[in-house]
């Protein structure tokens, strides 16, 4: 498979098999974690295993503001990544009109893709590892990061009052969730309420995956060939899950 690389608009583009961007017939929007040492580069190695599997497309991957000026962070909220996030990906739509959209995305990255779903149709995927739900009082109220963010997340059970279940409600395109068995940080209702809040999703599939604590998905190529990590095994249930898809899709049309 063959790789190509541009910047655009903040945006870090990579097509594969020399197809042109403008000729895209599947994109791939990565949305990591919460975590200030995340970066959009760190996804491209889990996202390009991922576009191997599902036959090629363009990854975009793009930072959410305050991540690469340390004292802009504090100024930044949930909020502000659901802007970022939504508007990146309105763009993305406009400018590639992509038959397919694949968002991929584990922790905090789960909420925002939530409140994608009025941007996504019947043809596209999304795949949640992890995902972490907030209540809707840190996004309307435009918290930011910080203490008292901390202090209203940390409110036992605020995750209740999330709008992520009415977001994923509306959402009507295929839909596999990953949830690790050992997780700390995410209770363990939480990938399992989003998984039965989409009761319009294609091929719902919600995974238990193996006794991992909450790690990453988005490591290294050594990560990703290691079956000791939670890289390697959350891309063998995607790249599962991807070909009964294709085989259900296919069957379908015959």
């Amino acid at each position: 498979m063959q790789i190509q690389g541009m910047e655009k608009n903040g945006q870090l583009l990579l097509t594969f098999d020399n197809v042109s961007p403008k000729k895209v017939t599947r994109l791939m929007v990565p949305l990591y974690g919460g975590s200030r040492n995340n970066r959009r580069g760190k996804t491209l190695p889990t996202m390009m295993e991922i576009a191997r599997i599902a036959n090629g497309g363009l990854i975009a991957a793009f930072d959410f503001r305050g991540m690469n000026q340390g004292e802009d962070f504090l100024e930044s909220g949930l909020h502000t990544r659901i802007e970022d996030a939504r508007t990146n990906l309105a763009k993305l739509k406009k400018e590639y009109a992509p038959p397919e959209i694949i968002v991929v995305a584990e922790s905090m990255g789960g909420y925002i893709g939530s409140h994608l779903t009025d941007l996504l149709g019947k043809g596209d995927t999304m795949i949640l590892v992890a995902p972490a739900a907030y209540d809707k009082k840190v996004v309307t109220e435009k918290i930011p990061f910080g203490a008292r963010f901390t202090e209203a997340i940390r409110r036992e059970g605020s995750w209740q009052e999330s709008d992520a279940w009415d977001n994923m409600a509306r959402f009507n395109g295929k839909l596999l969730v990953l949830q690790w068995g050992a997780d700390e940080v995410v209770p363990r209702e939480i990938p399992q309420m989003y998984f039965e809040a989409a009761k319009q999703a294609q091929g719902k599939t919600l995974i238990m995956a193996q006794n991992f604590t909450h790690k990453s998905i988005f490591g290294t190529h050594e990560d990703a060939a290691n079956p000791n990590t939670p890289e390697f095994v959350a891309l063998r249930e995607i790249a599962g899950w991807l070909e009964r898809m294709r085989l259900a899709h296919h069957s379908t049309r015959h």
